[in-house]
């Protein structure tokens, strides 16, 4: 009897021993085991380690802190979609960008101009694309036909303004330029260069993207080798898992834009004064003319561009390439 008395008291010593080594370490004891400390995660910790879904929770959220390739050479370390720095970034460590709105953060009404060509593919992907983003709860598309067609697509005011045409073999098939006002969004202008065909996914898949660029979004990944994100602002060659917003889009849009359905508030409008109006004209007009545009980074896929255009008026450009 007294062997079984010392025998359970070492037992009870050693188990001592094993929490003291456990907690002055940094573990955690979690339902009588021993786990590593799970501190780096964001992510609550789930009541059960065993459950599905705690490991799917957590297996994504590695995924997304997995360090991202730009394919120009220069490595971001992937974030999740939130406010730092002064600024809401996509899992690559790119600063998404903001329309010039109101300020009380009570969402972005947007007017898009349908400048598509009459009979075009194109028109059906943009009702499918402006459907999709609207499913977002912090801006809502206004989609407008253009008051007569435009085959040089100039930039509206306050406006997306959404064109396609056959640009010839000039090595893109689509492009979102940008028109900032100091570090705002002013206007935004697309085009689908038809020279180059597409299937019904992946032209449904580009729509989704470039809307995505001119509602301020950057890209969720550049990789076309690594797990796909399964949105439509990811690089990736399966366009039917990826032709429309995902959940990650959508918070990132409320972070900048905040919430429409915030009780009786309204509807921040994209305003642009008149003067402003008249500059940008003038400025635009110069621009025809102006070959100063310079090349940011150029990857296999996709190009980025810059331009100023004078009187605080600049344009950025994306370029998918063919």
């Amino acid at each position: 009897m007294t062997l079984n008395y010392v025998a359970a008291a070492l037992t009870l010593a050693v188990s001592l021993f094993a929490l003291w080594v456990a907690v002055n370490s940094g573990a955690e004891v979690y339902r009588g085991r021993v786990r590593r400390d799970a501190s780096q995660l964001t992510l609550p910790l789930p009541l059960s380690p065993r459950s599905h879904r705690a490991r799917r929770r957590v297996k994504e959220h590695k995924r997304q802190m997995r360090p991202k390739s730009t394919g120009g050479g220069g490595g971001f370390v992937g974030v999740d979609w939130s406010v730092s720095g002064g600024g809401v970034y996509s899992p690559m460590g790119l600063k998404h960008d903001a329309w010039k709105t109101s300020n009380d953060r009570s969402g972005l009404r947007l007017k898009v101009i349908n400048n598509l060509e009459p009979g075009s593919k194109w028109r059906r992907h943009l009702a499918a694309s402006v459907r999709d983003w609207n499913r977002s709860n912090a801006v809502r598309l206004n989609l407008r036909p253009a008051a007569r067609y435009d085959p040089i697509c100039n930039p509206t005011p306050m406006a997306a303004k959404i064109c396609n045409g056959n640009y010839g073999d000039s090595r893109w098939k689509a492009m979102t330029n940008t028109y900032f006002r100091g570090n705002l969004i002013v206007a935004t202008r697309v085009k689908m260069n038809d020279f180059y065909t597409s299937g019904l996914e992946e032209m449904q898949y580009t729509m989704c993207h470039e809307l995505g660029h001119s509602l301020g979004l950057k890209h969720s990944d550049e990789d076309f080798a690594n797990e796909d994100t399964r949105d439509c602002m990811d690089y990736t060659r399966n366009h039917g898992r990826s032709k429309s917003p995902g959940r990650a889009n959508f918070v990132a849009l409320r972070r900048l834009y905040g919430n429409l359905n915030g009780g009786v508030r309204r509807l921040a409008d994209a305003s642009f004064p008149e003067d402003d109006e008249r500059i940008f004209f003038d400025e635009l007009a110069k621009e025809e003319t102006d070959s100063t545009s310079r090349l940011l980074s150029k990857s296999g896929a996709v190009e980025y561009h810059s331009r100023e255009i004078g009187n605080g008026f600049s344009v950025f450009t994306s370029v998918l390439l063919a």
